[in-house]
């Protein structure tokens, strides 16, 4: 059964808490969420609302410099995530590579120290090149998704908001994992 006056003695300590720890931005999605109780706030516009994307607003002219719409957000349009090679070109570069290697072999087994030492720097160019493209297991690297990355970066920062309030407020932090929802669509769990 929810209790109205139990919601508001948790909304009142966490305003308290909230303002002791300024300077952690977990507090200010948090609040955003609580405030907005039962709305779903796409993770992205949730995001860009604490922090802008660097549009150059127009120009006033008849005042002289930029003059921002007051409620206006800039909502950065989700991306999907982008290989930045495909497989087969990957490959086509492992076989050259592969194929150097054989060359450098020799190259040292004749005691051609110029044509090694050349080889040895293509191979370590090669190498440097294939570090953008494939992780450290092996795996082909995607460009991030803007979605993903707010989503990390909201839920750090609860995370460090949360971390800071555990010593002296437990049953806070509790209420609020309780009620916090992070994900593609963050929102605060409405009462029942």
């Amino acid at each position: 059964m929810y209790d109205v006056e139990k919601d508001g003695e948790f909304y009142t300590e966490f305003l308290d808490c909230k303002a002791k720890s300024s300077r952690l931005m977990g507090g200010v999605y948090i609040y955003e969420l609580w405030n907005k109780s039962g709305v779903s706030i796409h993770v992205t516009q949730l995001y860009t609302m604490y922090h802008p994307s660097k549009t150059n607003y127009p120009e006033d002219e008849s005042v002289g410099y930029n003059v921002p719409e007051p409620d206006l957000i800039y909502y950065c349009e989700p991306e999907m995530p982008i290989l930045r090679a495909d497989r087969e070109s990957i490959a086509r570069f492992k076989t050259w590579v592969e194929a150097l290697l054989v060359l450098e072999e020799k190259a040292e087994s004749e005691h051609n120290l110029s044509l090694y030492e050349h080889l040895k720097s293509e191979l370590e160019q090669a190498d440097d090149y294939l570090k953008g493209f494939l992780s450290p297991q092996n795996k082909l690297i995607y460009e991030q998704n803007l979605n993903d990355r707010h989503r990390n970066v909201i839920w750090h920062s609860v995370d460090r908001f949360l971390k800071s309030i555990h010593e002296e407020h437990p049953l806070l932090e509790a209420y609020i994992k309780d009620h916090l929802v992070i994900g593609k669509v963050c929102y605060w769990k409405a009462p029942q």
